[in-house]
């Protein structure tokens, strides 16, 4: 998996992919980057035969997020 993210990054150790949310300046520009990068970075995740775990963590303190569920709810329904 070979895909570049601004507002995420990607740790690949074994079958255990970490995704790190990255707002290290807090701007709403990162949260905007974050929507849309999520469901790819989440779907490209799913695609992977090798991945068996995924680890969601922040690089600080995360701020009150109001997340659309819909793209991640439909990942996991379809047997993510």
């Amino acid at each position: 998996m070979q895909q570049e993210f601004e507002a995420l990054r990607i740790d690949r150790r074994g079958a255990a992919a970490t995704v790190r949310m990255m707002w290290p300046d807090g701007r709403i520009e990162r949260f905007r980057q974050f929507h849309r990068e999520f469901p790819i970075a989440l779907q490209l995740l799913r695609d992977d035969d090798t991945v068996r775990v995924v680890v969601l963590t922040g690089v600080n303190r995360l701020p009150n997020l109001t997340l659309d569920r819909r793209p991640i709810l439909t990942l996991l329904s379809d047997g993510f």
